[in-house]
């Protein structure tokens, strides 16, 4: 029996003498078989990737943080942290507007901001100690609330001071020039526990009934040199003396304006005075503040209306839940407030600081 043909060992060979072509599993001229490739062979499937369940977020165990108060922290303290549902969606906000706030970068020069009321009662003192205590509690800035309304109690009546002022401004006002220091200014100011210092204004010192002009003007300067920040109670009337002097000097504009229609009148009727007396670039930029606007939702559509007209007339309008801390006249602790209301001022501090245009 005749033996079958040996096979041609390399059967793809051109009998041309070509080089002969090379298949995918082929070792090249001069490489050992079963060598590596040197690059990836065509066609070949990429390993898979890494699958996220195995990112180091997922292989490390992350607590979530303890709540802060409430039945969740309540829960949290029972159980000995067993049990932790973490923080209200609402907390979170919180805890967001915080951040936001401290991130913020001030323009280099002091900026000074107006809080002016649209009507008796609207809360123009209120909203300028808990506007400012949510400045320098987060940030550390050196901050201060200057009291143009000698008719209204003092503002260390309503934000309870850490230490009380030596001096008063009647004094401040006569002897300007021994004001060379930080430590000077301060025996003529409350500071209250928030970082908050408070500059009171009462008739009784002044040599006139209200705050003039000239008196606002020097106490702004000698302010300007210690603090980054200073707010400034304009009281609820445009005709006072001071107003045209506060305005001259504002970077922003606040209205504190009860929610209702009448109180978006008279929110109008203010920026058109504020207009006519040359400032409307401030009126235009301002920020209008409802305050006490109930919590329910009984009235949110005529509050929203509300609050898109005035949007119209000026950079925004926010609403400040109503809050029995903040009843008129009553002391202003943020501690003490309401989350709702904390959040509120912590939304204007942010808009405040976003709108703070840069001086040339």
């Amino acid at each position: 029996m005749s033996l079958p043909p040996s096979p041609d060992p390399h059967p793809d060979d051109d009998v041309t003498g070509e080089a002969p072509h090379r298949g995918s599993g082929d070792p090249a001229p001069g490489e050992t078989p079963g060598a590596p490739a040197a690059t990836e062979p065509p066609g070949a499937h990429p390993l898979p990737e890494a699958s996220a369940e195995l990112s180091a977020d997922a292989l490390i165990h992350r607590e979530k943080p303890a709540p802060k108060r409430g039945w969740r922290r309540a829960l949290f303290t029972m159980s000995r942290g067993y049990l932790n549902p973490g923080e209200s969606r609402i907390e979170l906000r919180r805890q967001e507007l915080e951040a936001t706030v401290r991130r913020a970068t001030l323009p280099d020069a002091p900026q000074a901001i107006t809080v002016l009321g649209t009507q008796e009662g609207a809360g123009a003192t209120t909203t300028a100690l808990a506007l400012g205590a949510a400045l320098t509690k987060q940030r550390g800035d050196r901050g201060i609330v200057l009291d143009a309304d000698a008719q209204h109690p003092p503002l260390s009546d309503r934000m309870p001071p850490q230490a009380p002022p030596q001096s008063g401004l009647g004094e401040l006002l006569h002897n300007p020039g021994e004001v060379t220091r930080y430590s000077d200014f301060a025996a003529y100011t409350a500071q209250a526990t928030t970082g908050l210092d408070l500059l009171s204004s009462h008739a009784g010192e002044l040599d006139t009934a209200v705050l003039s002009a000239a008196d606002f003007q020097l106490v702004a300067e000698v302010a300007e040199r210690f603090y980054s920040l200073h707010l400034v109670d304009a009281g609820s009337d445009v005709m006072q003396p001071a107003v045209p002097a506060i305005l001259a000097r504002s970077d922003q504009l606040v209205l504190a304006t009860p929610p209702s229609r009448d109180g978006a009148v008279s929110a109008a009727n203010v920026l058109d005075e504020v207009g006519d007396l040359g400032y409307t670039h401030l009126a235009e930029t301002s920020l209008v503040t409802l305050t006490r606007a109930p919590a329910g939702t009984g009235e949110s559509s005529e509050l929203d209306d509300i609050q898109e007209q005035l949007t119209r007339r000026c950079r925004n309008a926010l609403r400040i839940p109503n809050d029995p801390h903040l009843e008129a006249h009553g002391a202003v602790d943020p501690d003490r407030m309401r989350l709702s209301s904390v959040i509120g001022y912590l939304e204007l501090a942010v808009d405040v600081l976003t709108a703070l245009p840069r001086r040339g």
